[in-house]
């Protein structure tokens, strides 16, 4: 009886070990345990992602963060299918069993498995700070961002070390998963009926019982909200998504666009005869306390507010991008931001191009850009030239000035501090033959945020750290226009100063979609050629050109179609692309057109604290005034937009504009 009873238990135990190891044994239950992994992780880092931007979701009714949810499932189906393609076939395939025990064999297929989704995780696992910088997902445009912060790696150690551990947590994880599951992987023959069976599975999943899976970013947008989008789609799917956008497709060409340029010759304004433009690394528009000073709050620009009650400046000023490679380009060569990937990233960056140093070169102004970074690797060497500056200085320049300034390298961000680099800039702008243009673009308020160790104690914000280098910026431009005042040139030149792009979200009334896009912008001449004051015209960086031009009384054909002087008697208006949406903006309204073609008609500035639409179909209503206002900014954005991509593919932006439709 002793005996039978040890059989009995022997033969169980062996089928319950047999039912365990089922999944290291059998290939195909293998390839699913480990699909199923990945599910598994996507779905965990989307839960991450809404927890590390818990304050973008505050607020939000539940029932759109669960179907965000859900729907992200089938888009992280989507993503595990496309990236273990290759795997799939060498797994299942059946190939003979002498070649597949090989060591050649088992490394291709841990190859296969572990390098795609391995860097997709990894990217997900960076992507959680980067999209706070950038606004969107993850794309192979935003790549250079993660790998040129990698020269900062000691301190982006020290600030994201959690971001760290879990990146090593998932990889070590994956490796961990695979290992475990193809133990004995090798052992086991795989037929071709297997594979039929596997890839008729993999076609069913994909199509999707209850409709097909998404194929592409617009098919996971399911709101007009883009943070719910956002919670859709993963940045895995976002990056293999972009990885199949190269030319750009032709749009529905427009008879006309809105006018641009000032297209009548003004008589140019007394006093100007230099012009500087100031670019400030992330300097965003609720830093600046001259407008969002309250209770609690003076913001972190002293010096740039009393600079502001000198000059014009404009409290409804937008960005055309969210990055530095987005921005300098709108702000001295007109090219706003209206596809996928930066201008001068893209296929087209050889296009023609005329930017504002060309224009002034042309007439016999001195042209320099000054940039505190290593220009090479960012391209900004590459676009001052393409933009018409004759001499660019940079961190090489100044390195070889290096012993009479000393100790202003920040080496976390390969670039140098903005105090001495703003006396450096300045003594280089005195040598300039008069009249001149230069266009500096400052560092020291980028990733990581770090602070010449001397000034440490005095600008340190550890609650917020781009707080600290603001307030150190602020600090080096007081310091340069006290010394710039006593140049014999200061009192005839114009100073434009703006952000490149926005920063880090502080204020809650700033952490929504439009608020990513609203940085400061003033005209400020020491002569009085530009009456001081605050304006609430809606302006945006391509403006800037045109704007000082149309200052100097120049007309020129190679002005781009897309600005609009804010001197101009035409209205105001900004034009953005934001995660697949394009917005136009105007003095009294703002239409957002989400990708499928539904538009929305909101009231501005009432938009920018997060007010309802208006109107939700195009043309539809019982306001006509409203209805009217959605047809018109809607056929403006179409045009603007079919206007830039076309004239990219044609390499036409400045064609004449009699042939445009525009007003003679």
């Amino acid at each position: 009886m002793k005996d039978a009873l040890s059989a009995t238990a022997g033969r169980h135990w062996r089928m319950v070990r047999a039912a365990l190891t089922l999944c290291y044994v059998s290939p195909p239950v293998a390839v699913a345990a480990l699909l199923g992994s990945l599910l598994l992780a996507w779905q965990g880092l989307r839960t991450l992602f809404f927890a590390w931007n818990a304050d973008v979701y505050r607020g939000f009714p539940a029932s759109a963060i669960v179907s965000a949810f859900a729907h992200g499932l089938r888009v992280d189906i989507s993503t595990v299918l496309a990236a273990n393609l290759a795997y799939l076939v060498l797994a299942l395939v059946p190939l003979p069993q002498r070649w597949r025990a090989s060591r050649l064999a088992r490394a291709v297929l841990a190859a296969a498995f572990l390098i795609p989704n391995g860097l997709l995780l990894v990217l997900a696992v960076a992507d959680l700070e980067i999209h706070r910088l950038l606004g969107r997902r993850m794309t192979l445009a935003a790549l250079d961002l993660p790998l040129d912060m990698l020269r900062a790696w000691p301190a982006l150690m020290a600030r994201y070390w959690l971001l760290l551990l879990l990146a090593a947590v998932v990889v070590l994880g994956l490796g961990w998963s695979f290992a475990r599951l193809h133990d004995q992987h090798a052992a086991v023959r795989v037929s071709w009926a297997w594979l039929v069976v596997c890839l008729a599975l993999a076609w069913l999943a994909r199509q999707g019982a209850a409709g097909e899976l998404p194929t592409c970013i617009e098919d996971t947008l399911i709101s007009d909200r883009i943070a719910v989008n956002q919670l859709v789609v993963s940045s895995g799917f976002a990056f293999l998504d972009s990885l199949g956008h190269g030319r750009l497709q032709r749009l529905p060409e427009r008879t006309s666009i809105p006018a641009s340029a000032p297209l009548v010759p003004r008589a140019h304004a007394a006093g100007i005869r230099n012009v500087v433009v100031l670019i400030v690394e992330s300097l965003s528009a609720e830093y600046v306390g001259y407008h969002n000073a309250k209770p609690g709050f003076a913001g972190y620009t002293p010096f740039f507010d009393s600079l502001a009650r000198q000059g014009l400046y404009f409290e409804h000023a937008f960005a055309n991008g969210r990055r530095s490679i987005e921005g300098i380009p709108a702000v001295l060569a007109g090219v706003p931001m209206l596809m996928d990937e930066p201008y001068l990233t893209s296929a087209y960056r050889t296009n023609e191009l005329h930017g504002l140093a060309e224009i002034l070169r042309d007439r016999g102004f001195a042209t320099a850009f000054f940039h505190g970074k290593d220009g090479d690797r960012l391209e900004y060497r590459a676009f001052a030239r393409m933009a018409g500056f004759a001499d660019y200085v940079g961190f090489g320049e100044y390195n070889r000035a290096a012993p009479a300034w000393p100790g202003a390298v920040n080496d976390e961000v390969g670039g140098i501090y903005d105090g001495p680099f703003l006396a450096y800039a300045l003594t280089k702008l005195a040598r300039l033959p008069k009249p001149f243009l230069g266009a500096v673009f400052t560092v020291s308020s980028h990733e990581p945020y770090n602070l010449p160790p001397e000034l440490a104690n005095r600008f340190a914000d550890p609650a917020h750290p781009i707080a600290g280098t603001v307030r150190y910026l602020d600090h080096a431009l007081e310091r340069f226009f006290a010394a710039a005042r006593s140049e014999p040139w200061f009192d005839d030149t114009l100073f434009v100063l703006t952000g490149d792009h926005t920063g880090d979200a502080i204020l809650p009334e700033y952490n929504n979609e439009l608020g990513g896009y609203r940085v400061p912008l003033l005209f400020y001449h020491p002569g009085g050629a530009v009456a001081p004051g605050v304006s609430k015209r809606v302006v945006q960086q391509v403006d800037i050109v045109p704007s000082i031009l149309d200052l100097l009384g120049i007309v020129d054909a190679r002005i781009g179609p897309f600005g609009r002087s804010v001197f101009s008697h035409l209205p105001g208006r900004a034009f953005l692309w934001t995660y697949g949406c394009a917005w136009s903006i105007e003095q009294d309204h703002a239409l957002k057109r989400l990708p499928g073609g539904r538009a929305l008609l909101y009231r501005f500035p009432d938009v920018l604290a997060n007010a309802a639409w208006l109107l939700d179909a195009e043309g539809s209503g019982s306001n006509a005034e409203l209805s009217a206002a959605m047809v018109r900014m809607g056929a403006d954005i179409d045009a603007i937009r079919a206007r830039f991509i076309n004239g990219l593919i044609d390499n036409d932006w400045y064609r004449p504009a009699r042939q445009l439709g525009l007003p003679p």
